[in-house]
């Protein structure tokens, strides 16, 4: 088995330890997926706010 090089994806021969590498990648796009999915609900919200507030449909007082 040759030297694993830098910015080579790792892997073993032994499938057990390739699922918790890969598990791994697949929850760190999980939870990006779910940063950019709130930050995406949060942006609309308030910009449906700011467009209700413009149009005199609600009060801030």
């Amino acid at each position: 088995m040759s030297e694993q090089q830098p910015g080579q994806n790792a892997y073993v021969m032994d499938d057990g330890y390739n699922y918790v590498i890969n598990g791994n990648y697949a929850i760190a796009y999980f939870v990006l997926f779910g940063v950019f999915f709130i930050s995406a609900w949060l942006i609309r919200g308030v910009e449906l706010l700011e467009r209700a507030y413009a149009n005199k449909d609600i009060s801030l007082k």
